[in-house]
């Protein structure tokens, strides 16, 4: 399946599947990493680091199980997951988080800790996903096709 090819409705039925267990043992983080990236209590400073980690293996854990090359993520692909993994508790910490990678030579995506909280909300509404939905759909068109890892 080619970058053009996912859409939100794929990409969140993924989610849901690997968030339920679909995929065990295919993600490369710990269990204890994952544990802290789903979990109800606030993340302590030192989490941050772990939970990261846990979602960069969840984002490209996604990819793999579509067969699509590790690329640069949109934001809004980064949201959803975001919004899939992490608990309310922790979402905006993980914004925080997730924005100090933006200018290295692996980063995921390009953005700031605000625009990506304001997708994450955008995500969460409980009622209507179709606006997201379409903004996540227009992001991942703008991606070159690819053949797979």
């Amino acid at each position: 399946m080619s970058t053009l090819e996912l859409r939100y409705g794929a990409m969140r039925s993924s989610m849901e599947m690997m968030k339920d267990g679909a995929a065990n043992g295919v993600l490369d983080c710990s269990k204890a990493e994952y544990d802290i990236l789903r979990q109800d209590v606030p993340w302590m400073y030192t989490d941050r680091n772990r939970a990261r980690v846990a979602l960069d293996a969840v984002l490209y854990g996604l990819l793999d199980m579509h067969g699509i090359a590790r690329i640069a993520l949109p934001a809004e692909y980064v949201a959803a997951a975001i919004v899939m993994f992490v608990r309310p508790v922790n979402i905006h910490q993980c914004c925080v988080a997730m924005s100090g990678s933006v200018g290295s030579t692996h980063s995921l995506f390009s953005g700031s800790a605000g625009s990506l909280f304001d997708l994450c909300l955008l995500a969460y509404s409980r009622g209507d996903f179709s606006s997201f939905a379409k903004r996540f759909d227009a992001a991942m068109a703008k991606l070159p096709a690819a053949d797979g890892p």
